[in-house]
């Protein structure tokens, strides 16, 4: 997959272009494909940010705003406690390397951005994410 010129929900305008970037000291990362008005999203988002801030995290949290507004997208991440990078996918070039057809979809990448593995539908505990982010 291909990061392109995205820019972070909470900063747009810095321009992120690689996965090394994103995913720092971690050689993976966790790609969270989210929306505010998704309810199994909502319902995630506090598993992941648990996930990020408990553990030794295997992986790199990083959210993809799917099909939706930054401004909602923005209250819903503060709201819930999304503190990782959420890049905000405006024109869907992010997505579409996947195809997305819901949210929310987790996607594990190396470093380089190959797809390890991926999860279609939520997370339902912190164990669950650990032992998907620790997987192939």
């Amino acid at each position: 997959m291909q990061i392109g010129q995205a820019h972070p929900l909470s900063d747009p305008a810095t321009t992120l272009t690689s996965w090394q970037e994103v995913a720092g000291e971690n050689q993976r990362i966790l790609l969270n494909f989210w929306a505010s008005w998704c309810i199994p999203c909502r319902d995630e988002i506090p598993l992941l940010s648990d996930y990020a801030a408990s553990f030794v995290p295997g992986a790199t949290v990083l959210g993809v705003l799917y099909k939706d507004a930054v401004g909602p997208a923005a209250a819903t991440a503060t709201e819930l406690g999304a503190t990782w990078t959420t890049l905000i996918d405006a024109d869907g070039a992010i997505a579409a390397q996947v195809p997305v057809n819901a949210a929310p979809l987790t996607l594990l990448l190396d470093g380089s951005g190959v797809v390890l593995d991926y999860r279609v539908g939520p997370f339902i505990s912190v164990a669950e994410i650990a032992e998907f982010a620790d997987g192939p």
